[in-house]
């Protein structure tokens, strides 16, 4: 794991734990759905170093010049197909 993620207290254990567990109950419950999901970017950043860890530092610090960032995520059923940065 990067060491951004691994550093941060919030961004280990229990809350990582929290925030895949919350996005996996809503990808079950809204199955073929859309929905918005909106937090700040280091937690978004451990969500998608869980689906794709080749999501480093370096993704994560480009965040910082993009604010809003607004990113459309494909899932089927609770499998991830791909990450799409629209903004």
């Amino acid at each position: 794991m990067c060491d951004f993620l691994r550093h941060s207290s919030s961004m280990r254990g229990p809350p990582r734990s929290r925030r895949r567990s919350a996005l996996n109950v809503l990808l079950a419950q809204h199955s073929g759905e859309h929905f918005a999901i909106a937090s700040h970017g280091t937690a978004l950043s451990t969500l998608f170093h869980h689906f794709d860890p080749a999501f480093g530092f370096e993704d994560f610090w480009a965040l910082v010049d993009r604010l809003p960032f607004v990113v459309r995520a494909r899932f089927q059923g609770q499998d991830f197909l791909e990450r799409e940065d629209l903004a």
